[in-house]
């Protein structure tokens, strides 16, 4: 009773200091960052200095853990108050950190501050590659290459968020050392790696080519050399068509002029009849392109033709233009580095296979699914290692019949290649099945669907979250966790290392689309648009998954 007691009263005295600092930032001008902090430091000293003071003056770690997870419940209500929240979640991760129980309440601490304070994402990926580090260092025998498996998707998720914040020497460090635990642990994945070490490096030399190109146009603005080099460093190596866009005055290049407004404005504003022509253009930009960045350039080509065959109904010569056009870039895709060598649980070939009934996936093995998939032909396609989904009309995807009996891990690497942007992903939750909307082109949300009856859109669906759009032609990297313990479940989800869903409740709080409570494996479900899934990865992390006869997409 003392410690409930304990626990309600500063749970009360959070929510006070928290109302009174939150309604401080809404009637005061806005104050200095650094202001800010010194009073969040000084709110929070007062609610738990005397604890922090108590708990390392042990030497016992177990005080520091749970104290960390008295800190990340307070900081799930702080988040009115940025400054307070980002303290409480930075003294979480220092203090759970340090021992293999608080390697949980670390990763929690560190996902959540990035989820509430984006421009601390690459900090908090540093804290999340730290635990899985250490995770790695101290597993052995068959958990020591899933440890590993996992630690190269942190640090994946990490070169992305350097990346992002512009800190190309951190991206290129981090691939040296996901390529080195990829060696250590004889990942298949280490073509993939390899791949990305290649183009964060090329990315750090164009960052590099950038300034120099600035530097020499700040000495004479009429270098129509660096000018220029400078728009198709932004085009083409970085991507950028509205960045390049904004330095083209001086550019004599006619066809630099003319495409750069259009492709400035995005794809989806594009009128018909100037599609092909833009998607020619990226096809020959690729051509010449670094090979880093031809992928980039060939998708939008493809994005651009996509969008022609979308708005242009009659059958004729512009028609069949566009649709050779698809053809060429996927050809020209095809000639660039090889595919990553397959896993032995792994075939060479995305054809669907047809595994036996009763076929295990042992707790511990890392099996890629995707040549496991049912589909028809009419809507996917395979092509190149992927599965290319296009529906005709309006919902197409395939499933893939593999159905884990407790806990897993699954990551998607996919991308959109055109059209609108919704995708749902049907998961095996014990008994149940979630349905995962992870890019809802029809509604502003995102989600699990169908909590208690309640869809994604529904205020009371308590996973409800603004939609995440994936963008066209760039790769994209879904990672779900589900556990299942009884009748009680959990379901959390990351795009590209950034917390999406966090879920938990009663297995029978899940219904799938069309009121179905049961679920027979995997299913991947777009609407009107086209996304190519590269791979489908699962982990056993309990339990294990069965093979079920193919099933009918």
């Amino acid at each position: 009773m003392r410690r409930l007691l304990h626990f309600a009263g500063w749970t009360l005295c959070l929510a006070a200091v928290t109302s009174v600092l939150a309604a401080e930032a809404a009637n005061a001008p806005p104050a200095p960052a650094h202001d800010a902090e010194a009073r969040a430091a000084e709110a929070f000293q007062r609610l738990y200095g005397s604890d922090l003071v108590r708990v390392r003056g042990t030497a016992d770690l177990k005080d520091d853990v749970a104290l960390a997870q008295r800190l990340l419940a307070a900081a799930r209500q702080a988040t009115g108050t940025p400054a307070l929240l980002a303290v409480l979640c930075d003294t979480a991760y220092d203090l759970a950190s340090g021992h293999p129980d608080g390697y949980a309440v670390a990763l929690e601490s560190a996902e959540f501050l990035a989820s509430q304070a984006p421009a601390r994402a690459a900090l908090c990926a540093e804290r999340v590659a730290d635990v899985r580090q250490k995770q790695y260092a101290q597993a052995s025998g068959e958990a020591k290459a899933a440890a590993g498996e996992t630690l190269i998707d942190t640090l994946l998720a990490l070169v992305d968020a350097h990346v992002a914040a512009g800190d190309h020497i951190q991206a290129v460090a981090a691939c040296r050392k996901a390529a080195g635990i990829a060696r250590a642990i004889e990942s298949p994945r280490l073509p993939v790696v390899e791949a990305r070490r290649r183009k964060a490096t090329h990315l750090l030399q164009v960052q590099r080519d950038i300034r120099d190109m600035r530097a020499l146009l700040e000495r004479d603005p009429a270098n129509k050399t660096a000018r220029e080099r400078l728009v198709r460093l932004y085009l083409v190596d970085l991507d950028d068509p509205a960045e390049a866009a904004k330095h083209l005055e001086g550019v004599e290049d006619e066809a630099l002029k003319k495409y750069v407004p259009a492709a400035a404005r995005g794809g989806d504003a594009a009128p018909e009849l100037a599609c092909v022509e833009l998607g020619d253009w990226y096809r020959t930009l690729g051509e010449t392109a670094a090979e880093g960045a031809k992928p980039a350039m060939f998708a939008r080509a493809n994005a651009y033709y996509e969008r022609f065959l979308a708005l242009h109904e009659t059958e004729d010569l512009q028609r069949t233009t566009a649709a050779l056009g698809i053809k060429k870039v996927e050809a020209l895709l095809a000639d660039l580095a090889p595919a990553p060598k397959p896993a032995a649980a792994e075939t060479s070939s995305p054809e669907p296979a047809s595994a036996p009934g009763g076929d295990v996936i042992k707790s511990g093995e890392w099996v890629e699914l995707l040549s496991l998939a049912a589909f028809d032909r009419a809507v996917v396609s395979p092509k190149e290692g992927a599965l290319v989904v296009r529906p005709e009309k309006d919902w197409g995807g395939f499933a893939v019949p593999v159905m884990p009996s407790e806990n897993y891990r699954l990551v998607v690497d996919l991308e959109r290649v055109a059209g609108e942007s919704t995708l749902h992903i049907w998961l095996p939750v014990g008994s149940r099945a979630a349905t995962l909307c992870a890019n809802h082109g029809y509604t502003e949300y995102g989600g699990l669907a169908d909590i208690d009856g309640k869809h994604v859109e529904h205020p009371q669906n308590p996973t409800r979250r603004p939609e995440y759009v994936f963008e066209v032609g760039k790769r994209a990297r879904l990672e779900v966790e589900v556990r299942v313990s009884g009748e009680a479940a959990a379901v959390q989800a990351r795009i590209n290392g950034k917390p999406f869903v966090q879920w938990q409740g009663r297995q029978d709080s899940l219904t799938t689309d069309a009121g179905r409570k049961t679920c027979d494996g995997f299913r991947f479900i777009t609407r009107q648009s086209t996304i190519a899934v590269h791979s489908i990865r699962l982990n056993v992390l309990s339990g294990e998954a069965r093979v079920l006869q193919p099933m009918k997409p």
